[in-house]
């Protein structure tokens, strides 16, 4: 059973129930007054039944609500569908701490709001689906969180509970790590499940119903800041944030709690609206002093409250200080005077004197200590005391005066827990794991005494074992490529740049290996983006490198981020590397960056540019005297000429290129738009012909990421044809299911949601068509998203709401006919579909001008549904 209630926070403006107590013969009556507040409690009663006992969400507008039952419907019509599998029982629910939470050696204070947080975490039905705690570093906001995990590990489980995950970004940066362990708790996916595509399976699986909870510290580690040419709190992962917002908007009854020290920019929209940020402050004077009292630091009132005061109570530097005078000055408070914080100013003055007071503690520490303190530091998630060993074992600078201290670590480092500056955790494995907080890293990390770079050779060394430089044949297997991109992490933190660049060229394969036939897009990724400098500025990509090598390596990172989405970034990537290539003076090389330049240009949809950069390309070639290329800047400028309705010239564009190609007709990509050129235009025979051309040398060359792109032509010929296009877009969700090509992700949702449409099922036909629109509007897919819309109206007109579908035509229109667009077919579909949409408000004379519109766009690119334009204009006139 299903309900949805409103948000008890929208600001209903209809009657509502406790309204009757304003009206006069109410209040001159007490019987019918007690009559009213019974029906006001009977309907909370009610409220509170239904989020207890059932699958309860909340909605703001009739247009949400529309929304989440076709979304919910959906699922459950797909899971019961008549020979699909049926889906496995949901395993026990599970709190899992992948990352323990580094707790406040003495916690004090805030008890309210870790009530509040721990009411909230039981309260399944709750319509606050994301809280975050906000603040600057050292706040305590990763206690806070700490403790609401604590008080659910001591009455685990509670009625009705879903899984927990808790995960520290500061442990462990990698969001696709995140999500591939969302994955595992959440679907019961094995550990070998695919690494792509996750977030499609999350997205449907996540809307179960039940009320699963993620714990997320640290979100600044994976998201913008500010002077990197992005918003400061933009998350950087593109999954992560996809992810985020879909909690946000309501995915099923799944919640988050998060800290962070930036604001969720990316959730803005959802404030107040199932999204609640919390600024956190500094401790207040009575819990700062019972931290300095924790730590049996002896004083009055007074004494205690004068040095809180001069950190602002800041809660890392009170706890800092604690234990500095508990270990080091016999807990009096007399001696904090010695840290003369009262001099420090300057910009950031909490951060200036929380260094001092840890630079006073280097000082103090027992050598030993200190050195193990500093090799800990250098890693940025923690660290086994096994690894620890490898290091002492290295001798020398690397080791330090660690050199003979091999069978003291455990007792070293238990040391440094009990000052508060290190705490352990056991990894899932069981493995116990040792880290600081990074504050306390960047600090310590400074004393190393010789260049991280050694530190990480060593670890280089170990990890490389066994594994070729370049193998004769590129490894497929996880496991494998797991090992060889820890070790091109590793090679590249030792300070041997090329030698790691290498590792992924030749030992990996490059993405003709990586992504074009495994589809591992999201490692190509997290390997290329650590050639990036700190500022992510992509003039300064492997820096140590040749020019030649920076250029192949940024084409590389552009292709892995274009296949996950991430288009503005491609751009980026794609205008630093074809300066480098005009720079190098190598024509064909510059041609192929100008042929990406124009790819990511037309999926933006800036046909102009788009149009210029195939010319160019074309130029590129022909001075290099390049076949190849030639065929290919031609087919990239007759697919801008497509698109810009000028038919003419995209079809001699193609035939020059089909001549050039000395074969019967185009394949690769180069094929795919020629085929869609085609099918357009409606010629299906010779669509088909070279769509099962083809898909057949894709599978004999191997070229995995190209298949997805036929499968779409046969799924658009089946529609086309009144088929059922299901095997097509299955095979389309195979392999998106395991990379996350975002591009076939967004194309299968909408070929899902005309295919839909076409057999009357609205209800998945609408959820389809949402989840492809919002994937669309944050990925930035201009052209699919007008197609979007388009089967969105349609959509509309059927349900039938053509309010809904005049504005969807609208805002297709006008992403179409934008001065940077100029997307014909765009036009043309958008203005029918506007034009039907009027049509059915009976404003005719306002429907004939929008099919008007349509029609001589239609005629003058031989569209094959201009006959029906002609006719609704008839139907109007």
């Amino acid at each position: 059973m299903y309900a949805w209630i409103v948000d008890d926070k929208h600001p209903w403006t209809e009657p509502k129930e406790q309204d009757r107590l304003m009206q006069p013969d109410v209040q001159a009556d007490p019987a019918k007054a007690l009559e009213v507040f019974a029906a006001v409690k009977a309907l909370q009663d009610f409220k509170a039944w239904l989020r207890k006992e059932v699958v309860a969400d909340s909605f703001t507008t009739p247009d949400e609500l529309g929304r989440k039952i076709a979304t919910t419907l959906a699922h459950v019509a797909a899971s019961s569908a008549p020979g699909r599998p049926s889906a496995p029982s949901a395993p026990p629910p599970e709190l899992r701490i992948m990352h323990a939470l580094q707790p406040a050696p003495h916690f004090s204070g805030r008890a309210a709001l870790v009530q509040q947080l721990s009411t909230w975490a039981d309260d399944t039905a709750s319509p606050d689906r994301i809280q975050a705690l906000v603040a600057v570093g050292g706040t305590g906001k990763t206690a806070v969180a700490e403790q609401v995990v604590a008080g659910l590990e001591q009455r685990w489980p509670p009625p009705g509970a879903g899984s927990v995950l808790v995960w520290s970004f500061y442990e462990k940066p990698e969001a696709d790590a995140f999500v591939r362990e969302c994955a595992q708790l959440f679907l019961g996916e094995p550990e070998g499940a695919p690494a792509g595509g996750r977030l499609e399976r999350l997205q449907r699986g996540l809307r179960d119903g039940r009320p699963h909870l993620i714990v997320l510290d640290g979100l600044e580690r994976v998201q913008a800041e500010a002077g990197t040419g992005r918003v400061r709190g933009e998350l950087e992962d593109h999954t992560l944030k996809l992810l985020l917002q879909a909690i946000a908007a309501g995915l099923g009854r799944t919640r988050a709690l998060v800290t962070s020290r930036f604001p969720l920019t990316d959730l803005r929209d959802w404030q107040r609206r199932g999204v609640v940020e919390t600024l956190l402050e500094d401790l207040d004077a009575d819990a700062a002093r019972q931290v300095l009292r924790g730590w049996r630091v002896a004083g009055s009132d007074a004494q205690l409250d004068a040095v809180c005061e001069q950190v602002g109570r800041h809660a890392l530097s009170v706890a800092v200080i604690g234990s500095y005078l508990s270990h080091f000055e016999a807990g009096r408070i007399e001696a904090a005077a010695t840290l003369q914080l009262a001099t420090i100013a300057g910009d950031d003055p909490k951060a200036a004197k929380l260094a001092r007071v840890l630079a006073f503690y280097a000082e103090r520490l027992p050598t030993e200590e200190r050195d193990l303190l500093a090799r800990l530091s250098v890693f940025p998630r923690g660290i086994t005391v096994e690894l620890l060993g490898t290091l002492v074992d290295a001798g020398g600078q690397v080791a330090g005066v660690l050199v003979n201290a091999r069978p003291a670590l455990a007792r070293l480092l238990q040391r440094l827990v009990d000052r508060g500056l290190v705490f352990r955790y056991a990894a899932a494995d069981g493995t116990l794991n040792w880290t600081a907080h990074p504050f306390v890293r960047e600090r310590f990390a400074a004393l190393l005494g010789c260049p991280a770079a050694a530190v990480f050779d060593v670890v280089a060394r170990r990890i490389g074992q066994g594994l070729e430089a370049r193998p004769e044949k590129s490894p497929e297997a996880p496991a494998m490529l797991d090992r060889y991109e820890q070790l091109i992490e590793a090679t590249r933190l030792a300070g041997r740049v090329q030698d790691s660049f290498d590792l992924y060229w030749f030992g990996l394969g490059s993405y003709s290996h990586l992504g074009k036939k495994l589809g591992e897009f999201a490692r190509g990724d997290r390997i290329l983006r650590g050639f990036l400098p700190a500022s992510g500025d992509p003039k300064r990509f492997g820096e140590g490198m040749s020019a030649r090598l920076q250029s192949v390596g940024l084409n590389d990172f552009a292709l892995v981020a274009n296949r996950l989405g991430r288009l503005r970034e491609a751009a980026d990537l794609w205008r630093e590397d074809n300066a480098r290539k005009l720079m190098l003076k190598e024509p064909a090389e510059t041609s192929i960056g100008l042929r990406n330049a124009c790819g990511v240009a037309r999926e933006v949809g800036y046909l102009g540019d788009a149009l210029k950069a195939a010319s160019e390309a074309l130029e590129q070639a022909e001075q290099a005297k390049d076949d190849f290329g030639r065929i290919g800047s031609l087919s990239c400028r007759a697919t801008a000429h497509h698109h810009l309705g000028d038919i003419a010239a995209a079809r001699a564009d193609f035939a020059a290129a089909t001549v050039l190609g000395d074969e019967p007709m185009l394949y690769s990509l180069d094929g795919q738009q020629h085929a869609r050129h085609h099918l357009d235009l409606d010629q299906a025979d010779a669509c088909r012909l070279m769509a099962e051309a083809g898909i057949r040398i894709a599978h004999g060359e191997e070229w995995n990421s190209e298949i997805p792109g036929w499968q779409a032509l046969f799924a658009r010929l089946a529609l086309a044809q009144g088929q059922d296009p299901g095997g097509a877009i299955d095979a389309i969700r195979a392999w998106t299911a395991r990379t996350g090509d975002m591009q076939w992700i967004i194309e299968a949702h909408h070929l899902a949601a005309r295919s839909a449409l076409a057999r009357g099922d609205l209800a998945g036909a609408q959820a389809e068509a949402d989840d492809g629109l919002r994937q669309a509007r944050l990925c930035g897919y201009r052209l699919r998203l007008i197609e979007l819309l388009v089967t969105k109206s349609a959509i509309d007109l059927a349900r039938p709401d053509p309010g809904q579908a005049l504005a969807a035509a609208r805002e297709a229109l006008d992403l179409a006919t934008a001065p940077e667009c100029r997307d014909a077919w765009g036009e043309a579909d958008a203005a029918h579909a506007w034009g039907l949409a009027f049509e059915a408000l009976g404003e005719r004379e306002h429907a004939q001008r929008a099919f008007q519109q349509a029609l001589a766009v239609r005629e003058r690119i031989e569209h094959p549904q201009a006959e029906a334009t002609r006719a609704a204009l008839k139907r109007v006139g």
